[in-house]
């Protein structure tokens, strides 16, 4: 799969069967939600979701300063919500901004997780009111 396949939560669970195969664990199949639930007790879940954020802040960084998004990187999806409390938001920013030698640059690139279950409708609830003025 492409990276950005394996970053979304169908991707969180091919990596802890892959890393449970790897590692010779006897764990269930689990979803993405399962995985992310397991993460407290479970080794291999705990391994997959910390690289799964490692993944992810090392692309955002790239395609961050691929793109020139001085403006932000703002990070949705199902799963990213239900792993925020295993985010180290101090590694996770070290790693995104790690793109020597464009790391300064990097470092007023604004970060943040989208939390809301359903943002495009506050996107066009905003867009709604702007129009009717």
């Amino acid at each position: 799969p492409r990276i950005w396949e394996a970053l979304s939560g169908r991707g969180l669970a091919m990596l802890h069967a892959i890393l449970a195969e790897l590692r010779g664990a006897e764990v269930p199949p689990r979803d993405a939600a399962e995985v992310a639930a397991a993460a407290e007790a479970c080794p291999v879940a705990a391994e997959a979701v910390e690289l799964f954020l490692a993944l992810l802040a090392g692309l955002a960084g790239d395609l961050a300063l691929a793109w020139g998004a001085r403006g932000g990187v703002f990070l949705a999806g199902g799963i990213l919500p239900r792993l925020r409390h295993r985010l180290d938001a101090a590694a996770f920013r070290a790693r995104f901004e790690a793109k020597a030698p464009m790391q300064g640059w990097m470092q007023d690139v604004p970060l943040a997780l989208v939390t809301h279950p359903a943002p495009a409708f506050l996107g066009l609830a905003a867009l709604a009111r702007m129009t009717e003025a």
